[in-house]
């Protein structure tokens, strides 16, 4: 099988690059596509760059030759932050089966003509394709017919001294999903102990960045190490015996996140606490869910002192990319391939005029 993902991020900046290497590795051929003002195509026989409009219709051309070798399957993974350059892809590239990416809340917190032609958009290639997938099960209110792949991750596992140390780690994106005053409040609890947070500070916001320097410099104990490569994580997290998600709890932008962080906590063989937002509440059996500041003071207790009262003291089965590249490949088989209609023509001239920033990917 030939899988082409179709991205708004850089190939090493992708989360979704794990489930393309695992594809690579189980024996598929696996492609991804950079869709920008210079598009970028990366695959095993290198790095290849096409720039502006005469590019992007290069790049389509250089897509039906790959896909010509095979059974092609394409992964819309962009957010439906471009839907004029998604549907463009869709026409040219009428072949293949059809794959859209809900991996988030994708609408956010928009208002007014901005939330509108995004859900159209996402509503439109949605159906303009053969499978929808999620990354969270709370997004199958709205889709109820789409197909669940959840998250993963691959790390080697390493028991920890509980009783030894008991600072946390934060790793997260640095935005509205972050919650600062439930941070600082757990620091004053827990003077003796360092929160260590990595992160990018998402579009540069000068106010959040604001936010995080005035948070370390209130509370001593807690340093902000900015953004992180996926290859220094390994190293990253060996220290500690606990990941920390304050994320915020009650609004659209946590209620529909499934987030990798939990995965990577406890494949590293860490435990994990999290505020109360729904993903939470479905790996509780995992996770120690903490509704209150001095919610993370005692669940910390607990974990030093009480061995029993650990959640992730054995290893994880079936959370590998490789266990959701075999999925993916299962949806693929039991879907078709989706049917190029003439109202793809149509739409992009109604959607002609859409145009929305790059979004959220780390969660």
């Amino acid at each position: 099988m030939i899988v082409i993902f179709i991205s708004a991020r850089a190939y090493e900046q992708d989360f979704r690059k794990f489930l393309l290497d695992a594809l690579r590795a189980d024996g598929h051929e696996a492609w991804h596509v950079r869709v920008g003002r210079t598009n970028v195509l990366t695959g095993a026989e290198g790095v290849e760059e096409f720039d502006g409009i005469a590019g992007l219709l290069r790049l389509i051309r250089r897509l039906r030759t790959i896909g010509a070798r095979g059974n092609v399957v394409y992964l819309d993974t962009t957010g439906a932050i471009m839907p004029v350059r998604s549907l463009l892809f869709r026409l040219g590239l009428r072949a293949g089966t059809w794959c859209f990416d809900v991996y988030d809340n994708l609408v956010y917190n928009y208002r007014g003509a901005r939330w509108l032609k995004t859900r159209f958009s996402i509503w439109l290639l949605s159906r303009l394709s053969s499978a929808t997938i999620l990354l969270s099960r709370e997004s199958l209110r709205h889709f109820p017919s789409a197909h669940h792949l959840d998250n993963a991750w691959d790390i080697s596992r390493h028991e920890r001294n509980h009783e030894a140390g008991g600072d946390m780690v934060v790793l997260s994106a640095i935005d509205e999903r972050f919650d600062f005053g439930f941070l600082e409040e757990v620091a004053k609890l827990l003077p003796d102990r360092q929160f260590v947070v990595y992160g990018y500070v998402l579009h540069d916001n000068p106010a959040v960045k604001q936010r995080m320097a005035g948070l370390c410099a209130r509370q001593r104990n807690v340093s902000f190490k900015g953004r992180y490569a996926f290859g220094d994580i390994p190293d990253i997290v060996r220290p500690f015996g606990i990941g920390l998600t304050p994320y915020v709890v009650g609004d659209p932008l946590t209620e529909f996140i499934n987030p990798d962080k939990y995965y990577l906590f406890l494949q590293a063989g860490m435990e994990v606490i999290s505020t109360d937002i729904p993903q939470a509440r479905r790996m509780a059996d995992r996770v120690h869910i903490a509704r209150r500041p001095e919610d993370v003071a005692e669940i910390a207790r607990r974990i030093q002192n009480e061995p029993a009262q650990r959640k992730n003291a054995d290893a994880m089965t079936g959370f590998s990319w490789r266990d959701r590249a075999r999925e993916f490949c299962e949806i693929v088989r039991a879907t078709g391939p989706a049917r190029q209609s003439e109202k793809t023509i149509h739409a992009v001239g109604s959607l002609a005029s859409a145009s929305v920033p790059a979004r959220r990917s780390e969660q």
